[in-house]
């Protein structure tokens, strides 16, 4: 059965990744030019179907930027708190801790916006009006 849906759910993958591409170019138009927050950088060698569209904000805020986010409806997401390095699952393989100041730095100022195929322009925008009600500057 699981193979019979994705077999169909493949005839519309590039409809899918054009539909995410497009609601990253709203969010990108809507909180380019915000302060505190960045938006993700691409590659222009490359393209990016983003399954999560994540910014970076200042880490002492992040936590309750997602509490304002969650008490106006609005779901985020921060994927991975803790870095790779630091997980449990990967303490037998002795990585030396202090050696990944990017993967902590960035695992402390991280935030997920909802991203979907089916995320409208109206919704986008009152998303971007409440990130930025909240101010990250």
């Amino acid at each position: 059965l699981q193979a019979a849906i994705l077999r169909v759910k493949l005839q519309y993958l590039d409809a899918y990744c054009a539909a995410r591409q497009q609601a990253a170019a709203r969010y990108d138009a809507l909180l380019n030019d915000t302060p505190g927050i960045q938006i993700p950088v691409r590659d222009t060698r490359s393209s990016h179907v983003f399954h999560q569209y994540t910014l970076q904000v200042d880490p002492n805020r992040r936590d309750d930027l997602v509490a304002h986010m969650q008490a106006h409806g609005i779901p985020t997401g921060v994927y991975y708190p803790v870095p790779g390095h630091r997980q449990a699952a990967f303490a037998p393989f002795n990585f030396d801790l202090d050696a990944h100041p990017i993967s902590d730095a960035l695992s402390a100022r991280v935030i997920s916006l909802p991203m979907h195929t089916e995320l409208t322009q109206s919704q986008q925008n009152f998303i971007c009006a409440t990130l930025i009600k909240f101010g990250l500057q």
